[in-house]
């Protein structure tokens, strides 16, 4: 029996099948590292992050045969993060594979971000033999309760106890991923388990359907629906988790009605539809805007401190469709939720129109145009230099590029105002706000989608954090191209220091290196930008290199505030 945090699921097929490694039939003897090779294999597992270790070695021995490619990172945290940023771009769960004790606990800060973001990972970690596992004896890579240590920023955690349950730990992990709310999964294997041989069972993938909400909400929820006169729906990254933009869109066509994206949301419906409403609600003419609607309908959201200034957002009658039912009403009071995957239950509401239709009401689409014109005004007028970069890291990359923020000025200015068209090519890990994170969540995007262009916005300070990924990129033909803002140190708090404690500027001026010759000296393409106006150029050839590149422009940009 699997030690998880959750009963295994019962062992049956799941429909459509998935490709297995040719090997040994049903009830050979293999080694317990090739059974979890060949049963990620049949997840449909086809990238792995990691970096290999004394007591993961039988797992990367069975890999060559498996058609698996790997991602050698040089870093673990490095890891977490690519497993992260392919399951973003990809929507299928990325995968990291590492050794015991200091391999395993330094990915928890990439755990951390794709729990706090709702992303599916699973982290398979090594452990120590399990004749002396759990007794404190000193063994190599030993750390007290490393499952126990998992448990707290994952949806399941498990250890199988023999060679014959490690099959089906990693069905039950992946029935977690798809089959609840998307949260990180650890499984930790001891070293003698991959090191010994077993008997293939045959345990196959679980069956995951997705949630339904109950007939009777839905029903509620359409006439709810045909009976405002001013809806409004609130996007959240549900709603591209689930793969719900067309039903998101047509239901918004359908009523007129506006669509508030989060960060976590932007590209749900394209930002220059005439109903999008990016991620404004720090302005103004958007909050009007909200106040003005008399239903909403949140779709996927968890009305984050983020997302709503502090909770201070005022909401109109709420409605909310989340798969979590902990969410539902959370942080706002709801007049109804419905408990399901976002497509499903859109595919519910707009199947159960209402015979007389959904009412007369007229769109709001010329609402969402005045806003937009006033907010892009603003953020011209306080912005020009951050929006002349975003604009033109946009026309270089295109509309289908993959766009991943750190927690920098730049990439707070891009969650508000850079344009985002498509689902899942906008990346920022605001949840857990982790700075560093942008360049190896940008590889793993890369890997995920490897004929899009992929750009990561970073600064000087938090690119530092992984910058030994350049290796990674260069070994694996990663080419991402690193917009690197330069403005010698934390801008972000420098700024906040300059407004809120006098101009003591503390822990925030930094000595760098020279990135170009950084960039270099690791493979890649590197080149400096002299001026804002230059970059979009730059970008361009870096781009069309097909190689992985650093730009740097050294600029400092006025930061807009934390939200």
């Amino acid at each position: 029996m699997s030690s998880g945090s959750r009963p295994p699921t019962p062992m049956t097929s799941r429909s459509g099948g998935t490709a297995e490694m040719t090997g040994p039939a049903a009830g050979a003897e293999v080694k317990g590292g090739r059974l979890l090779v060949e049963a990620l294999r049949s997840e449909g597992v086809d990238t792995l992050f990691g970096m290999i270790g004394s007591h993961v070695t039988e797992v990367y021995d069975a890999l060559p045969a498996s058609g698996i490619r790997t991602i050698d990172v040089r870093h673990e945290q490095a890891a977490a993060y690519m497993a992260d940023g392919y399951a973003r771009a990809t929507g299928r769960p990325g995968v990291a594979v590492v050794t015991a004790g200091p391999g395993a606990l330094n990915t928890l800060t990439g755990v951390g971000t794709a729990f706090a973001d709702s992303s599916p990972i699973l982290v398979i970690a090594g452990q120590v033999p399990s004749d002396v596992l759990g007794l404190g004896k000193g063994a190599f890579h030993e750390c007290p309760d490393q499952l126990g240590i998992f448990r707290s920023i994952t949806g399941w955690s498990g250890r199988p106890k023999s060679v014959a349950e490690i099959p089906d730990a990693v069905h039950d992990a992946f029935a977690e991923l798809r089959g609840g709310r998307p949260r990180p999964a650890y499984l930790e294997i001891p070293s003698d388990l991959l090191e010994r041989t077993g008997v293939r069972t045959g345990a196959e993938p679980r069956p995951t359907p997705a949630r339904r909400a109950a007939d009777a909400d839905v029903r509620r929820a359409t006439a709810l629906l045909a009976r405002s006169v001013a809806p409004a729906l609130w996007a959240g990254g549900g709603v591209l988790r689930s793969g719900a933009s067309a039903e998101l869109r047509v239901l918004a066509e359908t009523l007129g009605a506006p669509v508030f994206m989060t960060c976590g949301g932007k590209g749900a419906i394209p930002a220059d539809h005439p109903l999008a409403v990016d991620y404004w609600l720090p302005a103004e003419p958007a909050r009007a805007l909200l106040a003005a609607s008399d239903l909403v309908l949140a779709v996927g959201s968890r009305f984050t401190s983020m997302a709503t200034a502090g909770w201070t957002v005022p909401l109109p009658p709420l409605a909310q469709i989340d798969l979590d039912p902990a969410e539902l009403g959370k942080n706002y009071p709801v007049g109804l939720g419905l408990l399901g995957d976002a497509r499903t239950v859109l595919g519910q509401i707009l199947e159960a129109a209402p015979a007389g239709g959904w009412g007369r009401r007229a769109s709001r689409a010329g609402a969402v145009g005045r806003v937009r014109t006033a907010v892009e005004a603003e953020a011209g007028r306080r912005f020009p230099d951050a929006l002349g970069l975003l604009a033109a890291i946009r026309s270089a990359a295109g509309r289908e590029a993959i766009v991943v923020c750190d927690i920098t000025t730049l990439g707070t200015l891009a969650r508000r105002y850079f344009s985002v068209y498509e689902p899942r090519t906008f990346i920022c890990p605001l949840g857990f706000g982790t700075l560093g994170s942008a360049y190896p969540l940008a590889l793993g995007a890369k890997a995920g989608q490897p004929t899009r262009s992929v750009v990561a916005i970073c600064g000087d300070g938090g690119f530092l954090f992984n910058a030994q990924e350049l290796a990674t990129a260069v070994q694996c033909g990663l080419d991402v191209v690193a917009v690197l803002v330069n403005d010698g140190g934390y801008g972000a708090i420098r700024d906040w220091q300059r407004r809120h404690a006098g101009g003591r500027f503390v822990g925030v001026d930094l000595h760098t290196p020279d990135f170009v010759g950084l960039a270099r000296s690791f493979g890649a393409e590197a080149v400096r930008a002299d001026t804002i106006e230059s970059v979009g150029a730059l970008l361009e050839t870096a781009l069309r290199a097909r190689r992985p590149a650093v730009l740097e422009v050294p600029v400092t940009l006025e930061h807009p505030g934390f939200g």
